[in-house]
């Protein structure tokens, strides 16, 4: 009969107690040594409600080696580990019970809520209990567990993060992917810092929602995509996409964004749909896992019988996952825990998804008028689709009364897209004002030859858009500021009454001035290729001709006056290394000649005043601050919008030439 032996010892808040019942016998499994074995997952009990002291084991592992044996403990919270007393029971013969009683040295990690105890290599051949208690009281307790026995698997995760949607242009999508505190670049709260976890600890992730136009033009302003590429060539980052099955607008932008995402070499993966269950707040804490999260996932756990894929969905835009202070912390707890596995969509083989907690999502503005405007852009398609898509997209934001009200007065300018489409088809001549291009219920005066192609507002006698033709190619070369996002002037200088014109600061087009934006013209058709446009005062008149080499713009003033002349580029031209080298401006008190080159466009503007300044360039150049978090910034502030404007003086004559073509 054997006999029973207790011994107890206090390290810390570490109890040994050793026992003489019996060998493990018939134990076929063979762990590895220097590997945790998981050996126990359990349910979390839900009677442990103190939210500080939660004495209640969630895992135990095991780990071998030729000179030691280790038992680690994982608890809910770093609270738990600290506070809670852990006593090991270990089944000896009577003979080694003697060299049981040094249990060697513990290792409390309270970052990753687990201990681990050392003891002599041996020990790996009993078998053992754990227990947990609070103020001498057990809380919590094993079932014999040995180290030989057949592992349970471990519960296996997909991270989903998503709601990357709510910045519906790239400016917008920069700010808002950043906390908007620190800029594109900071590592306050940004994306930057959740790819950069992702490739130091290697976990892969899922993005949701992020394939937006939108969101891939802000990503090539970051650093042209390189980061996203690098991780899905590693299979650490997935970017779920599924092609749309409504109206053709729908399938029209999926088609469109598939090829943009696949001209950038990013790949999108169709993966699976699921209908959203709103949360109201982050799955993960300062802890790792929120404790909700954990009861969810280890319930669960048990119920499906240890299989399963768990899909675990992050706000980004309140995860403390991308937020410098936590993000390492949280990216090694999703790493070191035995217990937990990060698996791709790869990876899975089939195995039931089960989604653990989602996110809500923002609800775009929709009405009739947008509507409307996605059929006439589904049913008028051809070069300039992608400048239509990409305006549509900034009508989907915050649905404030302020920001509908803009949607109505600058949408309407797609229809200036959907008009060079159909010149492009046939790259006709045309000069008409009969018109009305934006359906503001005035006509809008067309001049257009094979190469060149101009819109012309009457209010204001400006040129909101131009575009040319070079070489098979289609390219816009002029444009209005809201073309390209809303928002050069913060909301409270706004003004709702004044139409297209509501933010003071808006570039509205071409010879424009800027002294008298309302003025109205009147157009008189000089020839076919030439208008001349005449203001109510009879003060200025403006001269505009298109050939096959360009645009001449001429300019009579009787009082001093400034005009704008905004020259529209890619926004990707600045990812090239030597973009400030393609753009030159030489001048002198009597004439201006400035040349821009995006790829294989070249822009020449020769004018015989020099030019007075100009916006935007310096933007491309260097980095702008970072963001005061108490003042409210303009929606383009950090823009690099595509966008250059240059002001020249208009008095006595002003003679601009715009070369497209020079050899024509």
């Amino acid at each position: 009969m054997l006999r029973r032996i207790l011994t107890s010892l206090f390290v810390g808040t570490f109890i040994l107690f050793a026992f003489e019942i019996q060998k493990n016998k018939n134990l076929s499994y063979q762990a590895s040594d220097g590997i945790w074995q998981n050996q126990e997952l359990r349910l979390i009990d839900p009677m442990q409600t103190d939210p500080e002291i939660v004495c209640d084991i969630i895992a135990v592992s095991t780990k071998s080696y030729s000179n030691k044996f280790q038992i680690r403990v994982d608890f809910p919270t770093s609270t738990a580990v600290t506070k809670c007393q852990v006593g090991f029971i270990f089944h000896l013969p009577w003979l080694q019970s003697s060299k049981s009683t040094e249990p060697g040295s513990m290792i409390i990690n309270t970052d990753q809520n687990y201990l681990v105890a050392n003891f002599p290599a041996y020990f790996k051949h009993f078998y053992f209990q754990v227990y947990a208690m609070n103020l001498n009281n057990t809380v919590d307790s094993t079932e014999k567990i040995s180290h030989f026995q057949t592992p349970p698997s471990p519960i296996r995760i997909q991270v989903w993060v998503e709601d990357f949607n709510f910045g519906n242009t790239p400016i917008q999508a920069l700010r808002r992917w950043d906390g908007a505190h620190t800029g594109p670049n900071g590592q306050r709260h940004g994306l930057v810092q959740l790819l950069n976890g992702m490739q130091h600890y290697k976990i892969p992730i899922v993005f949701q929602d992020f394939a937006t136009i939108s969101n891939l033009q802000a990503l090539h302003q970051l650093n042209g995509g390189m980061l996203f590429q690098s991780l899905q060539k590693q299979n650490l980052l997935w970017i779920n996409f599924t092609n749309k099955n409504g109206n053709d607008y729908s399938r029209l932008k999926s088609s469109v964004t598939q090829q943009l995402f696949s001209e950038s070499n990013i790949k999108l993966t169709p993966i699976y749909n699921f209908s959203n269950v709103p949360i109201s707040d982050d799955p993960f804490s300062q802890d790792g896992m929120s404790s909700s999260l954990l009861n969810k996932l280890f319930n669960q756990y048990f119920l499906d019988k240890q299989n399963g894929t768990f899909i675990i969905r992050v706000p980004f835009s309140a995860t403390i996952l991308a937020d410098d202070s936590y993000s390492t912390k949280l990216f090694s707890y999703l790493i070191n825990h035995p217990w937990l596995e990060v698996v791709s969509p790869d990876e899975q083989d089939n195995l039931d998804l089960r989604i653990i907690q989602e996110s809500s999502k923002l609800t775009p503005v929709s009405d009739s008028h947008l509507t409307e405007l996605q059929d006439r852009i589904s049913n008028n398609q051809g070069p300039f689709t992608l400048q239509a898509l990409k305006m549509m997209e900034s009508a989907f934001d915050d649905s404030s009364d302020l920001f509908i009200l803009m949607n109505q007065q600058y949408l309407n300018q797609i229809g200036y897209f959907l008009e060079a489409n159909l010149w492009a088809e046939e790259l006709q001549p045309v000069s008409t004002c009969t018109r009305d291009i934006d359906q503001d219920r005035v006509n809008e005066c067309i001049l257009a030859n094979e190469s060149n192609f101009l819109i012309i507002e009457l209010d204001g006698g400006r040129i909101p858009f131009a575009a040319t033709h070079q070489n098979g190619n289609y390219f816009a070369l002029i444009g209005t500021s809201s073309q390209i996002a809303y928002g050069l002037g913060p909301p409270s200088e706004w003004n709702t009454t004044s139409g297209i014109f509501m933010d003071p600061q808006e570039i509205p087009g071409a010879i424009s001035d800027s002294q008298d934006l309302f003025s109205n013209y009147s157009a008189k058709q000089l020839s076919e290729s030439s208008l001349q446009l005449t203001s109510a005062d009879g003060n200025t008149t403006k001269i505009i001709t298109i050939s096959d080499q360009g645009i001449q713009i001429t300019v009579k003033s009787a009082v001093p006056s400034a005009l704008t002349i905004p020259v529209i580029f890619s926004p990707e031209c600045m990812t090239h290394p030597g973009w400030p080298y393609l753009f030159q401006m030489y001048q002198n008190v009597s004439q201006s000649y400035i040349r821009l080159q995006c790829e294989h466009n070249v822009i020449r503007l020769q004018a015989n005043q020099p030019v007075h300044s100009i916006s935007f360039l310096e933007a491309y150049l260097g980095q702008q601050p970072g963001e005061n978090p108490n003042i409210s910034y303009p929606l383009m502030f950090y823009q690099k919008t595509g966008l250059t404007q240059f002001i020249i003086q208009a008095h006595p004559v002003l003679e601009i030439y715009i070369i497209t073509n020079q050899y024509k």
